[in-house]
Parts: C-alpha cells; structure tokens; sequence
C-alpha cells in the first residue's frame, strides 16, 4: 500500500475522503425507508390485512429496492422456522396407533370368517369395536391441541403463499428466493391432518343431509364413523337409496311381511326397488323392532350377514329407511 507520505498516498486518502460518505449513503438505507419497511412488514404478519392489501404491500417493499425484498426475504424465512416447528411439534401417537391396528385387525378377521356367528360378534366384535372406538378418542385427544396449532398455521402458509407469489409477479424474488415455494407445499402437506377424502364425502353428506329426513342422519353417520375407525372409507348418503329403502320399509309395515324379498309386483328385489327410486343398489340390510335408529344399527352389527354387508369395502353410497318399526339400509358401488 502507497506511503500517506507520498504524493500517491496523499491523493488516495483525499479520494476515500471525498467519496466514503457519498457511498455509505447509497448503501445504506434512509431513515423514512426504514420506517416505510417497518409498517409494510407489520401488514404483512397481520391476520386483518386483506390478500389486496397485502400485495399492495408486497408491491410497495419491491419498490424500496434491495430494502424492501430483503426484508421480504427475512420475513418469509422467519416464518418458515416457525410454522416447521409446529410441524415438528407432532404428538407421539405409536402406543394408541399400536393398539388400534391391533383391534382393526381382530375386526377384519371376523369379518373374513366364513364362519362367522353372532356369539362371536357379540363376545369378540363388540368389545373390540368399543376398545377401538376408546382407542381413537384417546389417539385424537392427544392430538386436539396440535391440531388447532395446524389450522393457525395452515392459514398462515396461505398467506405467505399469496406474498411469494406476489413477490415473484412483482420483481425478482423467482431467482431471489429459490425453495420457498417447495417449502410451503411440504408445510402445507405435514400441517393438514386428517385424510382429505374422508373430509370431503363429510362435507359433502352435510349437504346432503338437509334435504333429509332428520332421523336417518344420526344413523347414516354412525355407520361411516364406525367404518372410518375400522380404517374403511366412510359413504356418501344418497337421497335416492333412502328412498328406496323408506319404499321397502313401508312396504314391510302396509303388507306385514318382513323379507328382502317383496310379494309386491316390480318390488321383489333390492336391485328392483333401487330401480324404481333411480338407482341400483350393491346391498342390503333389514330390521324390525324398533323406532330407535341405533338399535337397527347395533342389530345389523351383531348379525353376520348384516355385519359383512355393513362393511362391505365396495361400497361407495349408502341410504336408509324407516316405517314405524321397520327399518331398511341399502348400499351402492
């Protein structure tokens, strides 16, 4: 390095002092740009803000140049350590799930007993079928508070989603911020807890469910939640099929007859009767006794036929019927 001494020395301390400060200030950003950050950023962590606003936000952080995306850049890192740590947070099920496959699998090989007997519905399927049914209570309790942590988080992932895509729409942040986009789809995938399948044909029973009659929905969905806690898909309610089982089972009680097949013309099987409501039908369950919807169901579960017909694992649809004490489920593919 030139002496200070030397007439080179000397002109290169008088350029680093003329010139330091002018790119010091460049680099460096302006008191109102570190204050405008600051209120963006605060828009962007705020569950209130809404999704225009926050692109707006995002839009007026690229315009403060390098500031402003690395102050998107940051945030959205934060963020992804947080939301990873809920993830990480994840109860230690493998006791409850232990024991559940376990009771699943005493349940699955009853039902493929040919020789299947009440007696042992009654001293085996019953008991397993409470034990499993404890099993997942206590299996979802422990995760009940980690669930709600993964809707509030899943929520965020949404946002932070919107203000990288508005981000990359807006400027640079495609090449700036590599990953973030595989990262939140991997977040979004360990925070949505539940099977998505099962949770659609729900939500779509609970419409269903309003154009019925009110009595035959506690019994449609206690049969899907008895197949989803023995790890079978649950079933969407189908209008027609209780239709045709509201037919039979009025039938039954008008003609005092009790049998899948009717002595009533065009009515004799269940495929006939689902024909006439507009449908076909892959099974079919009967019941007389009661006015009381889960007192068919425990008498189906305890009759061997009726029990591998109310577990079929083809069956996609589901529908049932009642007339004073007769009672009749049918099944589709």
């Amino acid at each position: 390095m030139a002496s200070i001494r030397s007439p080179l020395g000397l002109l290169l301390c008088l350029f680093a002092l003329a010139t330091g400060p002018a790119l010091a200030a460049e680099a460096a950003p302006s008191a109102a740009d570190v204050v405008q950050t600051r209120r963006l950023l605060g828009l962007l962590r705020s569950p209130r803000t809404t999704s225009q606003r926050v692109v707006e936000s995002v839009a007026d952080l690229v315009a403060l140049g390098a500031t402003g995306e690395e102050a998107i850049e940051r945030h959205l890192e934060r963020e992804l350590r947080r939301l990873t740590e809920v993830a990480d947070g994840r109860p230690a099920t493998d006791a409850f799930d232990a024991e559940i496959d376990t009771l699943r699998g005493t349940l699955a090989r009853l039902r493929e007993d040919p020789e299947l007997s009440k007696e042992q519905l009654t001293t085996e399927g019953l008991p397993a079928l409470e034990a499993l049914t404890a099993a997942w209570g206590r299996r979802e309790a422990s995760l009940a508070g980690w669930h709600r942590k993964c809707t509030l988080a899943l929520e965020q992932v949404d946002r932070l989603a919107a203000i990288l895509d508005a981000w990359e729409t807006t400027a640079t942040g495609g090449v700036a911020a590599p990953g973030f986009a595989r990262q939140l789809d991997e977040l979004r995938r360990r925070l949505t807890h539940g099977n998505p399948e099962i949770a659609a044909v729900f939500a779509e029973n609970e419409t269903i469910a309003k154009s019925l009659p009110a009595e035959l929905v506690p019994g449609m969905t206690a049969v899907n939640t008895i197949r989803i806690t023995c790890g079978l898909n649950p079933l969407i309610f189908d209008p027609k099929l209780c239709q045709a089982a509201a037919m039979h089972s009025s039938d039954m009680e008008s003609h005092d007859f009790f049998a899948h097949e009717s002595p009533l013309p065009g009515k004799k099987t269940p495929w006939d009767r689902a024909a006439i409501a507009g449908t076909t039908a892959s099974g079919e369950n009967i019941y007389m006794g009661s006015t009381v919807g889960s007192d068919a169901i425990k008498a189906w579960f305890l009759s061997p036929g009726h029990h591998k017909n109310m577990f079929g694992e083809g069956h996609t649809r589901q529908g049932l019927g009642r007339a004073g004490k007769y009672w009749t489920q049918l099944f589709g593919n």
